[in-house]
């Protein structure tokens, strides 16, 4: 009534006024204010503004400042792109030219040659006619022996000097650097093949196609990631149950139902005549498809509104996977809550026992007290008693002490029938029948016939249940088992990639692959290396040559040498230690002057002075350029990252306590469940496994089930409701907690990197006090709108708690009057819920205390009466054996005498002794909460695919050699250009002053360029010289002389 109403009266005052004005007392109330903004119309049902908890307007408030500070940031760390450092520019340029220059040097000559022949056309004389007749065989056999030739006589340390012994020594230093040239390069080779290059490929805007493409070429490397990574289930999850056929047949409909209760009760059999509660138990037939549609509206307004966050484009087959875990988690949990509420409302009325309008749960009986010999203004009194069923020979079901009471429905009219039930409550009988009669049109024809009789009409034109239809649940299936699945035949459910993907919107994928180094890398590489490696085996090649020749003079046991070794030692030991120590220096002084690193074979005073000044400048050069390296590579620092795949849980540990500011280890699933590392337990109050909830102290207080004779107060006959309902919570408290706690577990930490233990523990010990106080919260709000629901409907209690029957007079068609209840005279129990009056042992009758129960506060109605209580009674042990000496004095209901051991108040409890109920209820009973944290099970469920820090080092050893190594190549290379650049200048010089005197120097250079000339034209012009005879171009003259010039300068220098 409440819930179809509006507000409409209360914003007209004189419709306010009309309805005050029905009241004895005058008081000042204003109207509702129609000039407020305000969403909803005067005429907006109730209904509809509970279902919006009377919200007008949310106002959020988001601040990122203060988000800010509570965030902390300890450290930012940002990537810049920019050009490398001038030190590194130059010292690479530097290695590139050396290895450029010595590769070009050694190229060029074969090239100019190549070009020569090319160009130059030669007229074959006749004499040379038998040499191109040569056979095959007689041409290899002159190649080979030229190969020999000059593999014996090859020397890149030529000096030019015509000692024999130093020709030997240059062409043995020879060999050696092409052996380990060869062997330096074949190693380079070898290992740059056999390196592996991984290949980071980007693609902007991938379509969803491209993205399947891609997933299935590189699915183990391919990451795209979201650019909108929180989406609604509901964009991508759709469910639609498919409900039994009851919920869409006749049986539920209103013109059906309602008609069923146009029969008059008289002369229906109170207890086992079907017609008195048929239009009830198809009402409640319709609720229960109501409310199940409901709970899944509800609930799937829910899940559509929880967010899927995920960072990455999934593959399809894991996309659906994972949408069926959630949808699947989802509707298991539906039918726990539906009937989890259903047994809380179960639980209120059971322990309540309000009056049924069938009575079938409660009877009615008058009572004259004047009978007794007492007198008073009221004699005849209206008594309640709970109904008793006999569901078997020989055994009974109290509707006050025990939950569905039901015996069965034999008949309809003529017609036997079976699967029905009659029960406390319409609901018990519900629940507890099938719905195997409304399948049969015999059985529906029965019923029409059956209302006949008590002139109802019930039409003709009710389509029964069809048996053809697929079901999974038998017509013999009780209702209950419908309800347990929440009336769904099946749950269609089915999930969107496409929307997922469209909703995801990847800006980028990357993927990587690894492959081999191709020519270009590994031609670039070998020459960037061969720079420095020439410069270094020129210099090694000699030593080793030398010490190979001084091996070999050894075993040639040469006499001269030892001779000439004891004198040298000899002469060392006449001079005394100062004398060598001074000598020594000397002579390092004087090759250090006369150092000529440049040395040609020119006697010119001059050029050699060149020279070692060139060197000096070289040595000064290089050691300069040396020690800035050394310096900077010693100051400067640089900024490595280092990543570990697949890091075991020991291996982040010893990261993380070395690199905790820059550590970063991604998880490879984003969202992980709380059960895979989490179990929540808890223990309970004593009260829950103790002698007061048992069936024996529970049958003690109720006796024969009459508590007529009893005041209000009286803890016999009432008390086994209060302890029944301390039973029921308890276990309802259960329930509570398993639920939360299971739907707690398949809730998701989201998570894209591996925290610290430490971290990991604050963070789920936070969580977990969350859903420590929300659970018990929510409880205590729903019970609390079960008791102001309960309350507010004026719903009447068999016990007479609340509301009671008044006879004023004792004529049979007397006016009863309902009236409320006041504990005591400050308080009525039609007004509030919360009034309540001390409770114990009284004498019957005449009322007399006999024992005061300390803690017992009896309220409105057996739950208030609980909930308003203590438990200090349960705890003293004289006080209970005196209940039970009270108990057995009553001769009227004798009950059976039993042991009962009191609660331990030694007992660790969170909880006062005089604690009110009410609170130990709004904490679920719950003494302690066992919690049990596995970081190593979080870590093994993250499972980071890789580990990336980052620390700032000085450069190793390696990276200073190699760089050293270039800029030494290079700066050889560079000088020894120059020196040459100088002495062709040098030359020029010497040839102008030659023109004015110094004609000897002259004409000696001019004989070495001619002789040098003469021997390189010679050498590579060979059986290929030109018929005086023949015609030549001028132009084609010119650049032949010009590219021998050329390759002369090239192959002196």
């Amino acid at each position: 009534m409440t819930l179809s109403s509006s507000l409409e009266c209360f914003y007209n005052q004189t419709c306010l006024n009309t309805l005050i004005s029905a009241y004895s007392r005058d008081i000042n109330i204003s109207i509702l204010d129609k000039s407020l903004s305000s969403r909803f119309t005067p005429q907006t049902n109730i209904e509809q503004l509970v279902g919006e908890l009377f919200i007008e307007e949310v106002i959020n408030e988001i601040t990122f400042k203060s988000y800010y500070d509570r965030c902390k940031p300890s450290y930012c760390t940002y990537t810049v792109a920019r050009r490398f450092d001038i030190l590194f520019i130059i010292t690479s340029i530097i290695g590139l030219v050396g290895g450029l220059n010595v590769a070009l040097r050694l190229l060029s000559p074969y090239i100019i040659n190549f070009i020569l022949r090319f160009k130059q056309k030669p007229t074959i004389q006749p004499e040379q006619t038998e040499i191109l007749d040569l056979t095959m065989k007689i041409r290899l056999q002159n190649l080979i022996n030229t190969v020999k030739l000059c593999i014996i006589q090859v020397n890149i340390f030529n000096s030019h000097s015509h000692d024999l012994n130093r020709t030997n020594k240059e062409r043995i230093s020879t060999r050696f650097y092409i052996i380990l040239i060869i062997i330096s390069i074949s190693i380079l080779i070898f290992y740059t093949l056999l390196s592996v290059q991984t290949i980071n490929q980007t693609i902007e805007l991938p379509s969803q196609e491209q993205y399947e493409m891609l997933q299935e070429l590189y699915p183990n490397t391919l990451k795209c990631p979201c650019t909108n990574i929180k989406i609604p289930y509901g964009n991508l999850f759709q469910i639609i149950p498919r409900y039994h056929q009851l919920c869409t047949s006749d049986f539920i409909q209103p013109w059906f139902y309602k008609t069923l209760n146009l029969i008059s009760n008289v002369g229906l059999n109170t207890f086992f005549d079907f017609r008195l509660v048929a239009s009830s138990y198809f009402q409640m037939l319709s609720i229960f498809c109501e409310l199940a549609n409901l709970t899944f509206v509800h609930a799937n307004r829910g899940f559509s509104s929880t967010i899927y966050i995920n960072n990455q484009v999934l593959p399809r087959n894991l996309f659906h996977s994972q949408g069926n875990a959630l949808m699947n988690t989802f509707l298991n949990f539906i039918p726990i809550e539906f009937q989890y509420t259903l047994s809380m409302i179960n639980t209120i009325l059971q322990s309540n026992q309000y009056l049924s309008s069938t009575q079938t749960n409660v009877v009615l009986n008058t009572l004259d007290f004047s009978r007794f010999g007492f007198t008073s203004t009221n004699p005849l009194q209206i008594m309640t008693q709970s109904v008793i069923f006999h569901p078997e020979e020989n055994t009974t079901c109290n509707c006050a002490r025990h939950l569905s009471c039901v015996v069965p429905v034999e008949r309809i009219g003529n017609l036997s029938v079976t699967g029905l039930y009659m029960g406390c409550f319409v609901m018990d009988m519900a629940l507890k029948s099938s719905l195997v009669c409304w399948y049969n049109q015999t059985c529906v024809t029965a019923l029409n016939r059956y209302y006949l009789d008590g002139s109802v009409n019930i039409p003709n034109n009710i389509t029964i249940l069809d048996s053809t239809i697929t079901s999974r649940f038998l017509p013999t299936t009780s209702f209950e088992a419908l309800l347990q699945e929440v009336l769904v035949e099946q749950w269609n459910t089915s999930s969107s990639y496409e929307n997922f993907y469209q909703k995801c919107r990847p800006a980028y994928c990357k993927y990587t692959y690894q492959e081999r180094s191709n020519a270009i890398y590994i031609v670039t590489t070998i020459i960037a290396l061969f720079g420095g490696l020439n410069v270094i085996l020129r210099l090694i090649s000699p030593f080793v040559a030398n010490t190979f020749s001084t091996f070999t003079n050894k075993f040639q046991k040469n006499p001269q040498i030892y001779e000439s070794n004891d004198h040298s030692t000899a002469d060392i030991q006449e001079h005394p230690k100062n004398t060598r120590q001074v000598s020594f220096l000397t002579e390092i002084h004087n090759k250090l002057i006369k150092l000529n690193l440049f040395k040609s074979d020119s006697t010119e005073i001059h050029i050699i002075q060149h020279e070692q000044s060139t060197s000096r400048l070289y040595l000064v050069l290089l050691s300069s350029l040396i020690l800035i390296h050394i310096i900077s590579n010693i100051i400067l620092k640089e900024t490595t990252s280092k990543i570990v795949s697949t890091p075991t849980q020991t291996q982040y540990e010893e990261l993380y306590a070395l690199y905790t500011d820059t550590l970063q280890c991604p998880c490879a699933d984003l969202s992980l469940p709380y059960k895979g590392f989490v179990e929540i337990d808890a223990d309970f109050h004593q009260i829950c496994v103790s002698d007061f909830v048992t069936d024996v102290w529970l049958d003690y207080l109720y006796g024969i089930g009459f508590w007529g004779f009893q005041i209000k107060s009286d803890l016999r006959g009432r008390g086994a409701a209060y302890f029944g309902l301390i039973s029921s919570l308890c276990k309802l408290s259960k329930t509570t907690i398993n639920n939360a706690r299971d739907k707690f577990l398949e809730e998701i930490l989201v998570n894209d990197q591996i925290i610290s233990e430490k971290e990991f523990s604050s963070r789920m010990n936070l969580i977990i006090s969350r859903f420590q106080v929300n659970t018990p919260y929510k409880f205590s709000c729903s019970l609390q709108l079960l008791r102001d629901i309960t309350h507010g409907n004026a719903f009447m209690s068999s016990y007479l708690l609340n509301w009671e029957y008044v006879v004023r007079d004792n004529r049979s068609n007397a006016t009863v009057s309902i009236v409320p209840i006041s504990p005591n005279n400050l308080c009525s129990c039609g007004k509030r819920s919360d009034c309540s009056a001390p409770g114990g042992i009284y004498q019957i009758f005449t009322n007399r205390l006999l024992l005061s129960l300390s803690g017992l506060n009896v309220g409105c109605s057996a739950v208030e009466t609980v909930l308003r209580s203590t438990l200090q009674i349960l705890y003293n042990q004289t006080t209970i054996n005196q209940i039970q000496q009270y108990g057995t004095d009553r001769t009227l209901y004798p009950p059976l005498a039993r042991d009962i051991k009191v609660m331990n108040s030694t007992y660790p409890s969170r909880f006062l002794l005089n604690t009110s109920f009410i609170d130990i209820v709004d904490q679920l009973f719950v003494e302690q909460w066992k919690i049990n944290l596995s970081y190593t099970s979080f870590y093994q469920q993250c499972a980071p695919m890789y580990c990336s820090y980052t620390f700032d080092e000085r450069h190793d050893t390696i990276y200073v050699f190699t760089r050293l190594l270039a800029i030494y190549g290079g700066l050889t290379t560079v000088e020894r250009t120059k020196e040459h650049k100088d002495k062709s200048s040098k030359s020029s010089s010497i040839y102008s002053n030659n023109n004015k005197g110094n004609k000897n120097i002259n004409n000696n250079n001019r004989q070495r360029q001619n002789s040098n000339r003469n021997n390189n034209s010679n050498h590579n012009v060979k059986n290929s010289s030109t018929s005086s005879n023949t015609d030549h171009n001028p132009k084609i003259d010119s650049f032949i002389k010009s590219l021998i010039d050329t390759k002369n300068k090239l192959i002196t220098s």
